[in-house]
């Protein structure tokens, strides 16, 4: 059976499956997901997970068909499983191509009870940028009874297999074996982060070829033999006071530069000979060079000049003029006018015993 599509999701105890409950072997399942593959969780009672399965049901004699996916993004997590396992027969080989795996309390199986070739009960992934393990999650090809380990390759050569610490037990890479022999892991990564070879099973994250009774299996890890630390230079933990290394003026000393060395300014204009001595006016100042070619256009001369308006100022009146219609004027002085035309108190004239002194014909009515 053959699925191509962009996103496969597989959820809530879903099943997709090409299984043999008989003498029969199961068949080939291919998977081809341009973007994502997400096998996620169970059924609502919680006891079917979601799988997609390319195995033998228990007590059949058949060995588990093999099973390929390819996708960007492919996803295990809560319960659900993704296997070619045969309880009780030879099982199936599971490959797996993306760019990341992510495994949350996901298993990945190839549990076999029989031993038959070498091309079966393997699993192999490939492509990787990053597999992450966490929360209990496994990746086993696992034997039953005298049947040997199967293999598992892991091939990230660009990236890194990841596993967080979990809850006990941790999440574990097995290929082992009960009384035949264990099986073989190959890891080509750039590093392995939170999961290390053990000989046998522990409640930690565990990368095991170990059998109970038979031979061991073998563990091959390969990563960068170069260590990416090696370049790196240790820093000092101590802060350093700044001021006890800076010196805010320079003496007048003509030796205080060799004592405290050398400290050079350039650019436009000249230099005084020594930092205690102004700039004279001798010193030759250079003018900005402009490239060849090239026209120093001011914008100033594009631009119109705004001028604000000047309000003529306000000043203090000096003086009382009187035209011949009998209208008073103060003025800030004198104004040069003919005597006929504007009459100017004086300042000095006696001031008049009565009102009617004041009157002339020629302003009978401005009272």
């Amino acid at each position: 059976m053959a699925i191509d599509t962009r996103h496969l999701a597989v959820r809530d105890g879903g099943v997709i499956s090409v299984d043999t409950f008989g003498r029969g072997d199961a068949g080939e399942l291919i998977i081809t997901a341009a973007e994502s593959v997400n096998v996620l969780g169970t059924s609502s009672s919680g006891e079917n997970a979601s799988f997609i399965r390319a195995g033998t049901g228990r007590g059949a004699r058949g060995e588990g068909g093999d099973l390929t996916i390819r996708t960007g993004q492919f996803t295990v997590e809560a319960g659900a499983e993704v296997t070619v396992s045969s309880p009780d027969g030879q099982a199936g080989n599971l490959t797996l191509s993306a760019n990341a795996i992510r495994l949350d309390r996901g298993r990945l199986t190839a549990e076999t009870g029989a031993s038959g070739d070498d091309s079966g009960a393997n699993i192999t992934l490939q492509g990787l940028d990053s597999l992450v393990m966490r929360d209990r999650s496994l990746i086993s090809a696992e034997a039953n009874g005298t049947a040997n380990g199967g293999n598992i390759t892991l091939e990230a050569a660009d990236g890194f297999i990841i596993a967080t610490p979990s809850n006990t037990p941790g999440s574990d890479i097995i290929a082992n074996a009960d009384r035949g022999n264990g099986g073989t892991v190959n890891i080509t990564a750039q590093s392995l982060l939170g999961i290390d070879f053990r000989d046998r099973p522990t409640p930690d994250n565990d990368i095991t070829a170990s059998s109970r009774v038979g031979l061991a299996g073998t563990v091959g890890i390969n990563t960068p033999e170069i260590d990416p630390s090696r370049g790196l230079a240790e820093l000092p933990t101590n802060l350093t006071d700044a001021t006890t290394q800076i010196v805010r003026s320079c003496g007048t000393n003509p030796t205080t530069a060799n004592e405290l060395g050398n400290f050079v300014i350039t650019g436009r204009g000249g230099l005084p000979i020594n930092p205690a001595e102004s700039l004279e006016s001798e010193a030759v100042l250079t003018e900005w060079v402009t490239g060849e070619g090239v026209e120093d256009e001011s914008l100033s001369s594009s631009l119109p000049v705004y001028a604000p308006p000047v309000d003529a100022p306000i000043v203090e009146a000096e003086t009382i003029a009187i035209a011949p219609n009998g209208q008073i004027a103060l003025t800030a002085q004198a104004a040069a006018t003919a005597d006929n035309s504007w009459q100017s108190p004086s300042c000095t004239a006696p001031y008049p015993s009565s009102r009617s002194e004041l009157r002339d014909p020629a302003i009978e009515d401005f009272d």
